[in-house]
């Protein structure tokens, strides 16, 4: 392990192997997790918003499958209402784990950290995982059954 403490977030509706690289790939860099899940409010703008189960759901299977894993007393869950959580004000946040998509947001969540005084995360990115087909495995296509 690299990192004390490490972030990730996301949706985690369905788990996929998406969702099980990312996580995954957190716990081997960081001993300490911090998993941002989002809220009601974050899903305004989602594809299929109204399928997406809800935030007390989303919490109890996200948490089944970290148990599972060996994770528990590793990580703690946290309702995401922005897109930064909790990156921009734990000052002892070392990095984040993004996949290639969402690893942009790195560059805002530096900036307000510099001006706050804090060191600047680090980014670890995994790569977006693709079907047999090509296409990028995602909880809205596994809703629309575009994948098996």
């Amino acid at each position: 392990m690299s990192y004390q403490i490490v972030a990730v977030g996301g949706t985690f509706d369905i788990l996929h192997i998406g969702h099980i690289t990312l996580l995954s790939k957190a716990f081997e860099v960081g001993q300490f997790v911090f998993i941002g899940l989002t809220s009601k409010k974050m899903l305004v703008n989602k594809k299929h918003k109204d399928t997406i189960k809800s935030f007390k759901v989303r919490r109890e299977n996200l948490e089944n499958w970290l148990n599972e894993q060996g994770f528990a007393g590793r990580y703690k869950i946290i309702e995401l209402n922005d897109p930064y959580g909790p990156t921009i004000n734990d000052p002892n946040i070392e990095a984040l784990v993004a996949s290639e998509e969402t690893a942009k947001r790195i560059i805002e969540i530096n900036d307000i950290r510099k001006r706050k005084g804090f060191k600047e995360l680090e980014l670890i990115k995994t790569p977006i995982i693709l079907d047999e087909k090509g296409r990028k495995i995602s909880s809205s296509k596994i809703r629309e059954k575009e994948l098996i």
